[in-house]
């Protein structure tokens, strides 16, 4: 990631931080702003029509991920992170991470009814919806009873991914992690090897050829 935003400053110039935003809390980085907002008139407002069969993550979402858990992990607590994005025809294109200030403990991690407010709001502004959640254990990566009755989202086809050892084992290759499909039917089933291969697309954010 670090080559990426290198490149954009030799091709535009350096990054003009917000004013009270001049860094992205997680390692010290300077944020990019967004040059222009954008209508949000398309994506969002189709809303999810049917259930989601597939998700194309960026390398980028991997990593963005992984810093903010394993960030989490050396204090010792779980930590949340929500995916973000927009669908068409079932499939589900992740864009963004989203960390929310959540009540983090060494045992557990809740984000507050009143932040989910927050979070659905701005994403509505920026034509997108939370399409997965991923968070940490300290041990092994399943689901407790509280993750399946507080999830964020019950649509069919939503994911909640379960990061094991508070990031030691890292979310690169989901096959490691407890990824969870949520269905009418079934409620809360973990996926095998096999489905999370066919589900899940992880595309490259950058290639250098």
């Amino acid at each position: 990631m670090t080559g990426v935003i290198a490149w954009l400053r030799d091709r535009f110039g350096p990054a003009t931080p917000e004013p009270d935003d001049e860094q992205d809390g997680i390692d010290g980085r300077t944020r990019l702003s967004r040059p222009y907002v954008s209508p949000g008139n398309g994506r969002r407002t189709r809303g999810i029509s049917g259930p989601i069969e597939k998700f194309y993550v960026p390398t980028a979402v991997l990593r963005e991920t992984q810093t903010f858990i394993e960030k989490h992990g050396a204090e010792g607590t779980e930590a949340y992170v929500f995916w973000a994005g927009a669908v068409a025809d079932g499939e589900a294109y992740i864009t963004t991470c989203v960390y929310p200030t959540a009540n983090a403990r060494h045992g557990g991690v809740k984000v507050p009814l009143q932040k989910m407010t927050e979070i659905n709001l701005e994403l509505r502004d920026r034509d997108q919806l939370v399409l997965a959640q991923v968070h940490s254990h300290p041990g092994v990566a399943r689901h407790s009873p509280v993750d399946e009755e507080k999830a964020v989202s019950f649509h069919e086809g939503f994911v909640s991914i379960v990061v094991p050892d508070f990031g030691e084992t890292p979310v690169y290759d989901l096959r490691d992690c407890g990824v969870y499909v949520y269905t009418a039917d079934d409620g809360w089933r973990l996926l095998d090897e096999e489905e999370i291969e066919n589900r899940f697309v992880i595309e490259e954010t950058v290639l250098e050829i």
